[in-house]
């Protein structure tokens, strides 16, 4: 199928597309060869063309905000139900209190991958803010492998492992812990991929600097 868009057009073959273009457009958006080929670099730029990496971004995004929200709600109206029972009904809810201790937690493991996703969570940049060059480069593959290497192990591999092997479950819900362990690899997966992200955003701009 062949759409014009403002002196370009695109033919999918497959799972494979290649955009025509004039020298004008392709210049401004793509960089193309001398045949109006684009160059390969980062699709997402032009938004007509919008690529994949930016679906993904935007699910991912859409989902861990979902569940903050949903946390943040459920910590409010629980809340609010517990301070209502205890100094208006006195009788205080059983359960309430331990709920919002377990959804506190998640809150906290969800918020530190949505942050990692963000690429604004806490860090030491005394070193790497003084850093030029090959050091800073070096420094800062460092830095990006101890974090994968971490959340790998301790997030994602060690989360299962806790998950698998727990048998006990929680004293007032009775809520298998094995359950609640697994926010841990969950949020594990999500910094992992948040950081992949980075890299391929990284990376496609890296070549459309070069070109």
């Amino acid at each position: 199928e062949d759409t014009d868009y403002s002196g370009c057009y695109h033919t999918i073959d497959g799972s494979v597309i290649e955009f025509v273009i004039d020298d004008e457009y392709a210049g401004a958006y793509f960089g193309a060869n001398g045949n109006g080929y684009v160059l390969d670099g980062n699709y997402n730029n032009y938004p007509l063309f919008s690529g994949s990496i930016t679906k993904v971004e935007k699910v991912l995004d859409t989902v861990m905000r979902f569940l903050m929200a949903l946390a943040m709600l459920t910590l409010l109206v629980f809340g609010t139900w517990q301070i209502f029972t205890r100094w208006i009904l006195g009788n205080p809810s059983t359960f309430t209190d331990e709920l919002l201790r377990y959804v506190l937690i998640i809150a906290g493991f969800i918020g530190s991958a949505y942050c990692f996703y963000r690429d604004e969570h806490l860090a030491l940049t005394l070193i790497t803010d003084k850093a030029k060059g090959p050091f800073k480069l070096v420094l800062d593959i460092f830095i990006e492998v101890c974090i994968l290497f971490f959340v790998i192990y301790v997030f994602i591999f060690g989360g299962i492992k806790l998950a698998n092997t727990a048998t006990n479950v929680s004293s007032v819900m009775h809520i298998p812990m094995k359950t609640l362990y697994m926010i841990e690899p969950i949020c594990g997966v999500l910094i992992v991929l948040a950081r992949i992200l980075k890299y391929v955003n990284m990376f496609s701009e890296k070549k459309g600097e070069n070109k």
